[in-house]
């Protein structure tokens, strides 16, 4: 027959051993839970990445649209987008570095033909990349009229 000490010891030990279990399962939740956290973070990041770049776009006086010195905003204007790619090459550092991170920034027209001029391309070697789109307006000088389309900003992280 076993005495009350040698009893009171198998209770501790059972009480320790569920205490620990509970101990483990709580960091193995909070594991998890911090790499869901790191991965919506990382996501958070090159969402305002992109957005940082379509801001850096939107006030490049390059391809803008002008009316007697006057810029309309979001308005783009497609002959001065499609002479971008001559300035481009001439000052492809200063491109590079004012869009790191993108691996594609183009210009697509929906309205009332299908037209996409790409700006800027570099081939990044990613773990994964994200498109985001913005819609503006893309002005053609030679037709003179005013059509729909949408900015897409490829951003790898």
């Amino acid at each position: 027959m076993k005495n009350k000490a040698q009893i009171k010891m198998g209770e501790t030990m059972m009480v320790l051993f569920i205490f620990f279990i509970l101990v483990v399962f709580g960091l193995i939740f909070y594991v998890k839970l911090s790499s869901i956290s790191a991965r919506f973070q990382a996501q958070e990041n090159t969402a305002l990445s992109s957005i940082e770049i379509e801001q850096k776009i939107r006030f490049m006086g390059e391809i803008q649209c002008t009316t007697s010195g006057s810029v309309i905003f979001d308005c783009y204007d497609m002959e001065k987008l499609d002479a971008f790619s001559k300035v481009y090459e001439q000052n492809s550092g200063y491109y590079t570095r004012m869009f790191s991170g993108v691996s594609n920034i183009s210009f697509t027209q929906v309205y009332p033909s299908s037209e996409e001029l790409t700006i800027y391309s570099r081939e990044i070697n990613a773990s994964s990349s994200k498109s985001f789109t913005t819609p503006v307006t893309l002005y053609d000088p030679i037709e003179d009229s005013y059509n729909f389309g949408y900015i897409q900003v490829e951003v790898t992280s």
